[in-house]
């Protein structure tokens, strides 16, 4: 996963499977965490060298990547994370976060509406709490179509005022497969916007409404246990 700030106009129940990171972006993040650490490492090096994490005891490390020549870390999808610790480089009013994921199956994953943490940086979140302030990427379950079945999407969640705002993208959030999923917030025009592989899938205005930080909360990558923007 990795987060970019923007100066000026400009600047992962979690998903089960492997998680990785490729990037062309121009623009130096703010941290980068491609979980290529040696296997039984603690530590989730941040390679822009600001804000290493820690690996929970079920993150396994040392899969193969989206390429021969990078490796991925597999999360459970239950009880396996990263908590990176609370820091404002993470939580700045314009921002992009990107996480690269290979999703595995789940058992009758159609049959429900559901949804999956990617990346967490909310505030006031946890079982008993609302979500209030803060952004996250997610994996979610909407239907039922036509044939009845719930389809799996990319979600974009920030938090305003009047609780989460949730965007989502247009392709199928398909399982077995890497995907590069991009948000980013533009405070200027109070726009959310959601890449999918480089494409521009979904991007909304807030209206009247603002986008509310993440004062205290640490992030987390994977299934912290938290509740997710849905409420799941």
């Amino acid at each position: 996963a990795e987060n970019y700030n923007r100066e000026e106009s400009s600047k992962e129940s979690s998903v089960e499977g492997k998680h990785g990171l490729e990037t062309s972006n121009d623009i130096d993040p703010v941290a980068f965490w491609t979980f290529d650490d040696v296997p039984n490492s603690n530590v989730a090096s941040d390679t822009a060298g600001k804000t290493n994490g820690l690996y929970s005891a079920g993150v396994d490390l040392g899969h193969e990547g989206q390429t021969s020549k990078q490796s991925s870390a597999y999360f459970n999808g239950e009880s396996s994370y990263v908590v990176i610790p609370y820091t404002p480089l993470l939580n700045s009013a314009d921002f992009t976060i990107s996480a690269t994921v290979n999703p595995s199956a789940r058992s009758d994953e159609d049959q429900s509406e559901s949804a999956e943490s990617i990346v967490e940086n909310f505030a006031e979140t946890s079982e008993q709490t609302v979500v209030i302030g803060g952004y996250g990427l997610e994996r979610h379950w909407i239907g039922p179509n036509e044939k009845g079945a719930y389809e799996p999407k990319w979600a974009f969640a920030i938090g305003t005022p009047l609780g989460p705002r949730v965007i989502y993208s247009k392709s199928k959030a398909r399982s077995d497969e890497w995907s590069q999923i991009v948000g980013v917030y533009d405070t200027v025009e109070r726009r959310m916007s959601l890449f999918v592989n480089g494409k521009l899938e979904a991007s909304e205005t807030l209206g009247n409404q603002v986008m509310l930080g993440n004062p205290e909360n640490d992030m987390l990558i994977g299934n912290g246990n938290r509740l997710i923007s849905s409420g799941g």
